[in-house]
């Protein structure tokens, strides 16, 4: 009689507890229909980020492309390189790329900078250079009219950076180029007592 009382028992509050569970399980169901049909599967979403990713702008490689600016050597290297080239002629010096272009500029820049010390703002440009630099020495040769090239000539041995001198050697070597009536031409062997000078603070 007592297993008999809690069987009895047991059975009196079982059908209300499986209805109690429908609700639930019916609003599950209900989600999973609707994600099935409604929501785009996963591959979807991979081939929509995919498509987003090639559209994406390159990203710039400027940076990559800049060249970097030239840096003076070492004085120790320096003095390696004029103990090597300094006794050879020029035309056997090899070319460093770099030195060559950067200071072939620089050159250009003081007789522009000449130049325009010593005449009026003015006037044309009336000064040819011509550059040529190798690995630590330059060639450098300019032509103008008479007067004006007597003036630069003057000027350019006393060039300073922050009162320091711009040579290590300024020595003028024979023209090869033919001279026009009323033009002077002069050429030098350049040797710079500072390289990747800044001619902001140039004094001729």
């Amino acid at each position: 009689m007592t297993g008999f009382a809690r069987h009895g028992g047991g059975t009196g509050h079982g059908p209300a507890i499986k209805l109690s569970v429908l609700p639930p399980l019916l609003a599950l169901a209900a989600i999973g229909f609707h994600f099935v049909f409604d929501v785009p599967h996963h591959p979807m979403l991979m081939r929509e980020a995919a498509v987003e990713e090639a559209e994406a702008p390159e990203k710039s490689t400027t940076a990559a492309r800049t060249p970097r600016p030239y840096r003076a050597r070492g004085g120790a290297y320096i003095q390696r390189l004029r103990k090597s080239w300094s006794t050879k002629p020029i035309a056997n010096e090899p070319i460093d790329r770099r030195f060559a272009e950067h200071h072939e500029d620089l050159l250009r820049s003081v007789l522009r900078k000449a130049e325009a010390v010593v005449m009026p703002i003015d006037e044309p440009i009336l000064v040819t250079t011509q550059a040529t630099c190798h690995t630590i020495r330059c060639e450098l040769e300019f032509c103008a009219p008479t007067e004006l090239a007597e003036a630069i000539v003057a000027r350019l041995p006393n060039a300073t950076i922050r009162g320091r001198k711009l040579w290590h050697e300024l020595r003028e070597v024979e023209v090869e180029s033919e001279t026009e009536p009323g033009e002077t031409c002069h050429r030098y062997l350049v040797d710079f007592a500072i390289e990747a000078a800044d001619l902001r603070h140039l004094e001729l």
